[in-house]
């Protein structure tokens, strides 16, 4: 009779720990890169939305920029269809290197007082 040759039952548990051991490393980084994601497009979204109430607010309808930590902040008002009291409000967030998180576009009378 031949002997076959087989791993022994330890060899097969310290391989599926450290399997295990990988596999949970790897889920915990995607887990986490994936929460600060969502943390930074929802801070993206309410910075964007602080500026769109105060440019309404204070009728300061002008092309502006804005930094904050890790995000950059563009506001830009447009004309629209040749009218001299409707304009387009554009804002737009993105990360520091380019990444668009947010965009927002609204028609505002500005002329309401």
């Amino acid at each position: 009779m031949k002997k076959l040759k087989a791993s022994t039952i330890i060899e097969t548990i310290v391989a599926m720990t450290i399997i295990m051991i990988s596999f949970g490393v790897v889920v915990a980084l995607i887990i986490g890169n994936s929460r600060n994601s969502s943390r930074l497009r929802l801070n993206a979204y309410l910075l964007c939305e602080d500026i769109k109430s105060e440019t309404k607010m204070l009728n300061t309808y002008i092309n502006e920029d804005f930094e904050y930590e890790n995000l950059v902040i563009y506001k830009s008002v447009l004309g629209y269809n040749e009218s001299k009291d409707i304009k387009e409000l554009q804002i737009e967030a993105y990360t520091k290197d380019n990444k668009l998180l947010y965009q927002s576009k609204e028609l505002v009378n500005v002329n309401v007082r």
